[in-house]
């Protein structure tokens, strides 16, 4: 089966979900292509994106190459046809600009277009509705390929406070695969057909994360981690500020945050301000390998998710997968689709978004029960093999898409 990928950026260091679809799909013995509308911003790569040799599959379509007048008339044949078939769809799909706002312009869509009938997918799988919508606009160009897409978590939270924005495709779309229970509900109130809208969860390659039994004996410094973008809905501030308590009572750690983002100044900053300065190291973006040295290394993963100022919301971190594969207690927040992954008392300890001083109390309840640490560890790693194992999840996916395109030629 053809299966093409459409993207608005790739590759991408904090999207390991994505690279490891892409590669899960190619093992099945997939034929997959890549369309992504810019190239990543990250100077590094994971080692995937070269041993799969995934640029050469990759196209891109960008604003530079999509603007010139005679590349614009040679793809101008489809947005015809599609007007003498469908005129009023057409005006209201270029009157709708939202659909393209944050996705394609017009421009891109044409090249997108050409580019793709080339490859002539079965499926066009879409990440992030926003991508969605150009998905859509494709298929009423004419791009005979079923559209399925995949929503994170930003995509039904920062983006639906604009009404209307995925009319479009929860009519024409063909699939619709929300990351968590907690995202199908929401594009259920929205109106999305509950019989094409299934939870696919994003995996992680657990044979890649092997557990190991951690004890915490006092002898050094605890280590704790987050590996997260520096962004407000990753909680570090909350985090920074349940720390300044543990500091307080006395207990000795370094923390430790591997990621980088708009906040980094500010973070580095409030860790000053809380005395935490010598306490904290900020590790900037890593690649996989050096992600999973700082999880060898660690005593305690926390995340302290919460909404942003702007909406924006998690979907199902996957770095809670990762911590929880290796065997890392984990203190988490009540927060999307968290607690899917992490069952409270189960798998880990939650607290209230934002809500410091519950952290603070999950992290010491941690800290004061080691057998309930070693029971969360086994059962957050039986969690993940059983519901988020990347290989498991990339074979239900593939029996999904499977069964579009046998409805399709049925």
């Amino acid at each position: 089966m053809k299966i093409a990928l459409l993207l608005d950026r790739f590759p991408q260091l904090s999207e390991t979900f994505i690279l490891d679809q892409v590669t899960g799909l190619i093992d099945l013995a997939q034929d997959v292509y890549i369309f992504a509308l810019n190239r990543g911003d990250d100077a590094t790569v994971h080692d995937e994106v070269n041993r799969y040799k995934l640029l050469q599959r990759t196209t891109y379509v960008e604003e530079s190459r999509t603007r010139g007048f005679q590349r614009g008339l040679s793809t101008l044949p489809p947005l015809l046809s599609y007007a003498l078939r469908c005129p009023s769809g057409l005006q209201t799909l270029l009157t709708q600009r939202r659909a393209l706002a944050h996705g394609a312009t017009l421009w891109r869509c044409l090249g997108l277009h050409q580019a793709i009938q080339r490859v002539a997918p079965d499926v066009l799988l879409c990440h992030y509705g926003t991508m969605g919508n150009t998905g859509v606009f494709l298929k009423l160009m004419g791009l005979p390929a079923k559209i399925a897409t995949i929503f994170h978590g930003f995509d039904l939270s920062r983006h639906t406070v604009q009404g209307g924005l995925y009319e479009a495709l929860r009519q024409h779309g063909d699939q619709f695969l929300p990351i968590s229970g907690f995202w199908r509900s929401a594009l259920l109130e929205q109106g999305f057909p509950a019989q094409h809208t299934c939870v696919h969860h994003v995996g992680i390659n657990t044979a890649q994360f092997a557990f190991r039994k951690r004890e915490i004996t006092g002898e050094r410094p605890l280590q704790l981690l987050t590996v997260g973008r520096l962004t407000q809905k990753k909680g570090h501030a909350t985090t920074l500020r349940a720390l300044a308590r543990l500091k307080a009572d006395g207990t000795s750690f370094t923390y430790h945050i591997a990621g980088d983002g708009v906040l980094r100044g500010n973070l580095e900053r409030l860790a000053g301000q809380l005395g935490l300065a010598d306490q904290v190291v900020f590790h900037g973006a890593v690649a996989r390998q050096t992600a999973q040295e700082l999880f060898d290394r660690a005593d305690v993963f926390i995340l302290s998710s919460l909404r942003a100022d702007d909406g924006d919301m998690e979907g199902i971190p996957v770095v809670l997968m990762e911590a929880l594969a290796v065997g890392l207690p984990v203190v988490s927040t009540v927060h999307s689709g968290i607690p899917e992954l992490v069952e409270h008392e189960v798998c880990g300890l939650l607290a209230e978004p934002g809500d410091s001083d519950r952290l603070y109390e999950a992290i010491v309840r941690l800290l004061k029960d080691p057998l309930g640490r070693r029971q969360m560890a086994q059962a957050g790693r039986k969690r993940v093999e059983q519901e988020f194992d990347r290989n498991v999840q990339n074979q239900r996916l593939l029996n999904l898409l499977e069964g579009l395109v046998q409805e399709q030629e049925g």
